[in-house]
């Protein structure tokens, strides 16, 4: 028998290329989305390249600095809405020494206003009011209840109000975009429960958690408002996460996943992602609990979305990237 090339038939090669030039041509591309992730040598430096992929084109000419101990994330909770308002990004130092590289930011942008929030050393402040053309605020109360009480006096008009329990740093984090994006203050109950009446402002006042951690508040109370109680039954953080991210209409043009143990560089993305209300996703090490959802799942491919996770592999696993790896088919233009 005559062959072709490689040696192939030639009566089935001659019938492979009248097949193929009969097939029409794909209307589609495959696209392949990957996260993109945002990492630094430690939570200070990842803190700076969140900043900087959010406002190295423009700058930024406020800021909020926070203490970047795992102790004093409690005095942070309310702080996402007001950054968010100031449109500023929130970035970590030790609480009792400016470290340079904040420094250098602050000088690289051009910053003229910081707010300096919660438990920072007054000798840190001192070197922050020594820099030249810095502004200072200092937004820093007796107690976490006092500190997120002067955090909500600085917002302006408030629509409504997260209430969230005594210890939640995790519940206030997981609503922080949605808060900021719709001037939502986050109040802070005592550590039985009960609620300052005074601070819940606006039409729609939502109470995370069950009654042990959250008491409930009487609606008649607040002219004109609404309360609904949210995640009463979820018992881990994941679980009000995805409670959270199943109640409320976030933009998914952007998803940021976030260690839901260590925390902090969830609150370094906050404000960013309250710029247009992206979800912030917890992930454990290796998993995003969400995935497990279809309806999660099914927003990202969606919607396209450009997730972003944070931190570094030892934070975050590569596990999770792949995780929110996924493929699909796009009409050709």
């Amino acid at each position: 028998m005559k062959k072709g090339k490689a040696g192939i038939p030639a009566a089935a090669l001659t019938l492979f290329c009248l097949l193929a030039l009969a097939l029409p041509a794909s209307a589609y591309d495959t696209v392949v989305y990957r996260p993109l992730r945002l990492e630094g040598a430690d939570r200070i430096a990842t803190a700076i390249e969140v900043a900087r992929y959010g406002w190295e084109k423009e700058g930024a000419f406020r800021v909020v600095i926070v203490p970047a101990n795992q102790e004093n994330l409690i005095d942070s909770v309310a702080v996402a809405p007001l950054a968010t308002q100031f449109d500023a990004p929130i970035l970590l130092t030790d609480k009792n020494k400016l470290d340079p590289r904040v420094r250098m930011e602050l000088q690289n942008w051009g910053t003229h206003t910081v707010y300096a929030v919660g438990g920072l050393s007054d000798g840190l402040i001192a070197e922050l009011r020594g820099m030249a053309g810095v502004y200072v605020e200092v937004i820093r109360g007796r107690d976490r209840w006092e500190t997120s009480r002067l955090l909500n006096a600085r917002m302006s008009a408030p629509e409504g109000a997260f209430v969230v329990g005594y210890n939640s740093v995790a519940d206030a984090l997981m609503i922080s975009s949605f808060a900021g994006k719709n001037s939502y203050r986050v109040v802070l109950a005592d550590r039985n429960g009960a609620v300052d009446m005074s601070q819940l402002i606006g039409s729609r006042i939502y109470l995370l958690g069950d009654e042990r951690t959250v008491a409930g508040v009487d609606a008649a109370k607040i002219p004109g408002g609404v309360v609904v109680r949210i995640a009463e039954f979820e018992k881990t953080i994941y679980d009000r996460n995805w409670e959270v991210l199943r109640t409320f209409n976030f933009d998914y043009d952007y998803v940021f996943v976030a260690n839901g143990d260590s925390l902090v560089d969830a609150l370094s993305v906050s404000s960013l992602a309250g710029r247009t209300g992206a979800p912030i996703a917890f992930a454990n090490k290796y998993h995003v609990p969400a995935m497990e959802f279809g309806q999660f799942e099914g927003n990202l491919r969606m919607h396209l979305s450009k997730c972003i996770i944070l931190g570094g592999p030892s934070v975050l696993d590569d596990q999770v990237m792949q995780d929110l790896t996924f493929v699909r088919e796009i009409p050709k233009e």
